[in-house]
């Protein structure tokens, strides 16, 4: 499974598009790097996050179903 850090540069901008999506602000950055990776899945148990069950092309998903896609 491939992973990336996304620079803060990098997603500087977005941040104003993902404010007020979810309950928790502290997760804004991560929503704001996430919709500027190239990932395929953004795994996560946190319930607001995977309300959204996409940020641009990547699928938010729990744990599980990584693991079901992935065969294991």
């Amino acid at each position: 499974v491939r992973h990336e850090r996304i620079p803060k540069s990098a997603y500087k901008g977005y941040e104003e598009r993902y404010a007020g999506l979810i309950g928790d602000e502290a997760d804004v950055p991560v929503l704001a790097a996430t919709a500027v990776s190239r990932a395929d899945y953004f795994v996560s148990g946190d319930k607001g996050i995977l309300a959204l069950k996409r940020i641009g092309d990547t699928e938010i998903i729990r744990t599980s179903k990584l693991l079901k896609k992935l065969g294991i």
